[in-house]
């Protein structure tokens, strides 16, 4: 089975969180931290978790996480680590947050690693980009990835490129939308007379160089009409048209002709169609081979509006704040004023006959006294 074959690879927190939920469902998985701690909330054999000596985190700086990384023999002792524990994998996929520290910036120098060490591998990466409402330093940390990743496509170094979006909800509903349907389909087995989607045609779809996206939805509907909705509702990044390689897993409630125009309708028309039937009451249409480049284009440009965006609202913050100080400056200085005035208008006038103040019976006797003194602690 090709699920025996693939073996996923959760850098970082979130990374972690993705690997978990396809180990629930019998998929392979392997999990690589800075932080121990996070290591621990992973309910698996310690053989599947990495640990890099002495990190205790990297604070999402990617400073931190390059001098962790670029330690002597860190990132080659990471791959052999892999590849030992999974020798029979023939892809490996890694899932990290674009935003993060340990995953958004180690991410994409292990995979190249993984690469370079063991050519015959194919490599994939599944990305989780940040929502809006994350900081600006995340929001940054992301394009930083992003670019980084798509210098890694051009070059030939990763294969299929999965772009999660977390504005699309809470990160446990896309943890467990992507791995359900990312698990269904590497261990599909159902073959019919419609179509033969076999280990073969899998790997195909999923060695495919480009991004891909994986879409499920129930056979009730009308097929084009479920697509639609599934691919408004997924919790992929928005995906050009025109794939390189399309999958279709249909109900067998469900025309093939028309789930295969429907699909050409949704995601646009590939050069190979690879389909099948099961007797599940879903449907699964997976995009592969889209060009990398428009998708990192539309992703790209979302990430800096939304640094943009925040960054503006905490200029405008800031400035609040400020307004706020001032305004209550502005007010105790107005206080203080009226009291002085008040104090002043208050305080007897002296009379004209007074003598001087340099002449006081009480001055003259602090004058003696601070003589006595000086002379006290000058004969000690």
């Amino acid at each position: 089975m090709i699920g025996e074959s693939s073996v996923f690879v959760g850098i970082g927190q979130c990374g972690g969180n993705l690997g978990w939920s396809i180990e629930q469902k019998n998929g392979l998985a392997y999990y690589i931290n800075t932080a121990a701690e996070d290591l621990d909330c992973i309910n698996t054999d310690d053989s599947n978790k990495y640990h890099i000596p002495g990190a205790r985190g990297t604070a999402k700086n990617e400073e931190i996480a390059k001098d962790i990384l670029f330690q002597d023999g860190v990132l080659d002792s990471l791959c052999n680590n892999i590849h030992s524990r999974y020798a029979n994998s023939k892809v490996v996929t890694f899932g990290f947050s674009a935003s993060g520290g340990t995953g958004g910036t180690m991410g994409c120098y292990i995979a190249e690693n993984m690469h370079d060490l063991y050519p015959e591998k194919i490599i994939n990466i599944v990305l989780v980009l940040p929502d809006k409402n994350e900081d600006v330093i995340m929001q940054l940390n992301a394009l930083r990835c992003l670019k980084h990743l798509n210098e890694l496509y051009k070059n030939g170094v990763v294969n299929n490129i999965q772009l999660l979006d977390n504005n699309k909800g809470d990160y446990k509903t896309i943890n467990e939308n992507f791995s359900m349907t990312y698990s269904r389909f590497l261990e599909f087995e159902s073959y019919d007379d419609n179509g033969n989607f076999d280990e073969e045609e899998r790997f195909d779809v999923i060695m495919a160089v480009g991004a891909m996206a994986m879409y499920e939805f129930s056979s009730e509907t009308p097929f084009l009409d479920g697509l639609m909705n599934a691919i408004e509702e997924s919790v992929y990044f928005k995906t050009p048209k025109l794939p390189e390689v399309l999958g279709l897993i249909v109900s067998d409630r469900v025309d093939m002709n028309d789930a295969l125009e429907s699909s050409r309708q949704a995601v646009g028309f590939a050069k190979v169609t690879h389909k099948s039937k099961w007797d599940e009451d879903s449907n699964i249409v997976i995009s592969a081979g889209v060009n990398f480049e428009q998708q990192f284009e539309l992703a790209e440009s979302c990430l800096k509006k939304q640094a943009s965006d925040i960054e503006n609202e905490r200029k405008k913050s800031e400035q609040e704040a400020l307004e706020e100080i001032k305004s209550l400056q502005n007010e105790v200085n107005i206080e203080l004023d009226s009291n002085i005035g008040r104090r002043n208008n208050s305080r007897p006038k002296p009379s004209s006959t007074q003598t001087s103040t340099t002449n006081s019976p009480r001055n003259r006797r602090r004058r003696s006294s601070s003589t006595n003194l000086r002379e006290k602690y000058r004969n000690l």
